[in-house]
Parts: C-alpha cells; sequence; structure tokens
C-alpha cells in the first residue's frame, strides 16, 4: 500500500525531536526530486522546509511528539513545501 499511494509519503521516526527519514514512497520521489538513499537517516526538514516556514515546521514535529502511542490524535496541518518544481500546498497528517 505504501508504494502505490498517489501521494507523496515520508516514514519517519523522531531522534532528538529531529523527524529522520526511514523511507518514502515513489510518489515522494516524484514530487520532491529526491531518491529515498539520498534522505535515509536523514531529516526531512532540511531538505523540503522552505527556510521561512522553518519554525512551523518544528511546531508541528513537537506536536507529532506530543502524540502518546496508541491514541487516536491526528496531527493535521495545512503546510506549504519546497518541491522540485517550486513551493507547493500540502496537507500534513
Amino acid at each position: 500500500l505504501f508504494e502505490s499511494l498517489p501521494d507523496p509519503v515520508v516514514e519517519n521516526r523522531f531522534v532528538d525531536g529531529e523527524p529522520l527519514v526511514e523511507r518514502v514512497n515513489p510518489a515522494f520521489e516524484d514530487v520532491f526530486g529526491y531518491d529515498e538513499r539520498e534522505l535515509a537517516g536523514e531529516c526531512i526538514n532540511d531538505f523540503i522546509v522552505p527556510e521561512d516556514r522553518s519554525e512551523e515546521a518544528g511546531r508541528l514535529d513537537a506536536s507529532t511528539l506530543d502524540v502518546e502511542p496508541g491514541d487516536a490524535t491526528v496531527v493535521s496541518s495545512e503546510i506549504v513545501r519546497q518541491t522540485s518544481q517550486g513551493t507547493r500546498h500540502f496537507l500534513f497528517r
């Protein structure tokens, strides 16, 4: 399912508060222009968050970390990210 989703998806884990890439789906590679091998183990924010949006990204990361395992809460927000074709609006979930 992960591989066939039409929307860009990144699977990450948090280390010291930073979202480190575990894997990305093909749609992510197409939209953002980064290969999974290039991103694995790196902080996703360093690649796709525009400079003027870094505080917003930090707040979203903190909100995500505040959700307890097994909690039904979904962190969701409209965001702007840097793609291979310029900035674009996305729904973060």
